[in-house]
């Protein structure tokens, strides 16, 4: 556990450097301790057009799992200094593995996905464009890319239910790919960019041109078994985004927003994600016929 606690202290570095960041090596070798410290090895898939790096538990047997839930990896390392696009994506802290590290095992199997250009930007070689951890990060080839990550997970692991969880820009993305699949059991999104126009606006920021924004499908979705999770205290994606959403979507905030006192964007979901988590699987399960 005192090893984990490292681990996690040098994650949350790395988010609060500011413009220094944590070096590509630092930011490799952050990673690689957390996915250490909690049996987990990473693989690259690939896809049509980028290779992906995907975690999974390292004892896991290749047959069929009763319930596989995906985490769907944030934004990453966009800009150093907010004004420039990074060299590399590679997240400093990446809170989406964190979050299935620590999914809890009565739930099932959970696995991670890494974001397209993260941790392989250089076997990727020219397909790995800034625009892609930019203004286009929600790009129609970025979903399509991370569905069919999803259609090789379902097809190795035959699983009779199948979740979504997506933090940050990752939950832009899980909304994305629920449009497109209808083999889910639901969805979630900590701290999710569900409505990155009213986002940027928001935060003064230039528009995501180039990228799709889960908004104009909300509609779409509101008859998918879904739960959206922020911080209260979160200043990087308000409340207020959440709420977008499923006011579009016609869906009650009551029952499918949980907002978490005291909570920013990026400290500390894993201490309350396993009882989170649990309380959402529970629900769902009760619903179920």
């Amino acid at each position: 556990m005192s090893r984990l606690k490292g681990v996690i202290g040098l994650l949350l570095l790395g988010a609060l450097s500011g413009c220094q960041g944590l070096g590509m090596n630092m930011r490799l070798q952050a990673t690689q301790d957390l996915l250490t410290s909690s049996g987990f090895v990473a693989e690259t898939i690939k896809t049509d057009p980028f290779l992906m790096r995907i975690h999974t538990p390292a004892r896991v047997k290749l047959h069929p799992v009763k319930v596989l839930t995906l985490y769907i990896e944030g934004d990453g390392f966009v800009s150093s200094d907010g004004r420039h696009t990074s060299m590399d994506p590679t997240p400093k802290n990446p809170v989406a593995l964190a979050l299935a590290t620590a999914h809890p095992a009565s739930l099932g199997l959970a696995v991670h996905l890494a974001r397209p250009c993260h941790y392989l930007r250089v076997a990727n070689g020219p397909l790995c464009q800034p625009r892609f951890w930019d203004r286009a990060r929600y790009a129609e080839e970025m979903v399509q890319a991370l569905n069919q990550v999803v259609d090789q997970l379902v097809a190795r692991y035959q699983p009779e239910q199948l979740y979504l969880v997506g933090f940050s820009g990752g939950g832009a993305l899980a909304a994305l790919i629920a449009t497109r699949r209808d083999d889910l059991s639901g969805w979630v999104t900590v701290a999710g960019n569900l409505a990155h126009n009213v986002w940027t606006q928001r935060q003064g920021l230039a528009p995501l041109k180039g990228s799709l924004d889960p908004l104009d499908v909300a509609v779409s979705l509101r008859t998918q078994p879904q739960v959206h999770v922020v911080g209260e205290e979160d200043k990087v994606i308000t409340p207020h985004v959440a709420r977008a959403f499923l006011h579009q979507a016609q869906l009650k905030a009551d029952r499918h927003l949980h907002i978490i006192p005291g909570q920013d964007h990026a400290c500390c979901w894993m201490s309350v994600w396993p009882e989170m988590a649990q309380h959402i699987w529970r629900q769902w399960q009760g619903n179920r016929p």
